[in-house]
């Protein structure tokens, strides 16, 4: 009788831990998905309502229609560190937060970049994740 509920606890244990290493890994598929799902929202929006020549405010009164966190548009002037730095002659930059789990976070830094005469060239984003 102890041997069975021995062998009882030892079977939920192993159960108890393979699920405990199965729902990190869950989350983290579902968390990338989500996040790859709004990367690509914001890139067919962006393709969409930013053509290419559209001038700095037209920018940023997308991003701030969306409530999407900015910067202001930072040019490089005649600084050439600044501009090798920026890799435009000026910006815009923008942060997406997508989700939290635990102490991580996951975002999206895009890049609006302009030539010198203040007209949007390209855009580009990236995943990032930090760790509280």
């Amino acid at each position: 009788m102890h041997s069975r509920r021995v062998l009882q606890l030892f079977l939920v244990c192993v159960v108890a831990a393979g699920l405990i290493a199965a729902v990190p890994k869950y989350l983290q598929h579902r968390t990338r998905r989500e996040v790859q799902s709004t990367r690509n929202t914001l890139r067919r929006e962006i393709a969409q309502q930013i053509p290419v020549g559209s001038d700095p405010q037209h920018v940023l009164d997308f991003l701030t229609s969306r409530r999407i966190e900015h910067t202001a548009y930072e040019s490089a002037g005649n600084d050439e560190t600044a501009l090798m730095v920026m890799g435009a002659p000026a910006i815009i930059e923008a942060r997406v937060n997508v989700k939290t789990i635990s102490l991580y976070n996951y975002s999206i830094h895009m890049v609006f970049k302009f030539d010198s005469e203040g007209r949007f060239v390209s855009y580009s984003d990236s995943v990032e994740g930090t760790f509280f």
